[in-house]
């Protein structure tokens, strides 16, 4: 008999833990990103940010100016 509830105490532990496990891979952080980048100076190009939970996300941003390479030859 006790080992049977040993049995039983492991298995229910064991279910448990994975039960846990699966709700700490579902509540992680997630964000999606996209771009669209269209090579004209007038248009720009938009990179997009979505934050796929609940929680509040703290965004910080670069702008990225490039310049063209002069020819002086």
């Amino acid at each position: 008999m006790e080992i049977y509830i040993a049995w039983w105490g492991s298995g229910l532990f064991t279910l448990l833990a994975l039960i846990k496990l699966f709700e700490l891979w579902n509540g992680r952080f997630g964000i999606e990103t996209d771009y669209s980048f269209t090579g004209s100076d007038e248009v720009g190009s938009d990179i997009f940010i979505r934050d796929l939970t609940g929680r509040r996300v703290i965004l910080s941003y670069w702008e990225l100016f490039i310049d063209p390479i002069i020819d002086r030859s």
